[in-house]
């Protein structure tokens, strides 16, 4: 078992030492049956609690985290992507990433790999768009409530459906967007 465990927290012989070093030192915290240690382990060396801040070894264990199907770790990890945050800038990674987080249950996930593939995605696919808005409107995303309704209303992307999309747009005030009142 402690093999198993430090073959995964191994990093690749690339790694620099720092990050090496903290994956020995806390291969019990981040390990394959506790993947949430992975993204608490993060979090600490995001902001230097109880350990010396490092960029380098957050992200390490964000992957190690994401990795492991921890949605949150997905969608902190696209963000760095989208930003070019201590790696170079990659729009295309970023919405992987956004859509594993969506998949993992992270709603505004969804609602973030949408938006992306609406405007950043050289291949923009309005179609995957429009599922991932509905996911992240069924999920209690009223920018995406509000998206797909508007997507309904153009029916470009989507057949046309008034109905639908004045359900949409009353869903989307319920949860507080004003602009999707009436």
């Amino acid at each position: 078992m402690l093999a198993l465990l430090l073959a995964v927290a191994m990093p690749p012989p690339s790694a620099p030492a720092e990050v090496a070093a903290a994956l020995r030192a806390h291969r019990l915290e981040c390990n394959p049956s506790w993947q949430r240690g992975c993204f608490d382990l993060a979090r600490r060396y995001e902001e230097g609690r109880g350990v010396k801040r490092s960029d380098a070894v957050a992200r390490a264990f964000l992957q190690l985290a994401c990795d492991g199907d921890d949605g949150r770790a997905c969608q902190e990890l696209a963000g760095r992507y989208l930003t070019g945050r201590g790696v170079a800038r990659d729009p295309e990674r970023a919405i992987a990433l956004y859509a594993k987080a969506c998949h993992a249950g992270v709603g505004h996930a969804c609602g973030s790999a949408a938006a992306l593939l609406e405007r950043e995605s050289p291949r923009r696919d309005l179609r995957r768009a429009a599922e991932l808005h509905d996911l992240a409107c069924r999920r209690g995303v009223s920018l995406s409530c509000l998206h797909l309704a508007e997507l309904l209303e153009e029916g470009r992307v989507l057949p046309a459906d008034p109905a639908r999309a004045a359900e949409l747009r009353r869903r989307a005030c319920s949860l507080g967007r004003e602009e999707a009142c009436p």
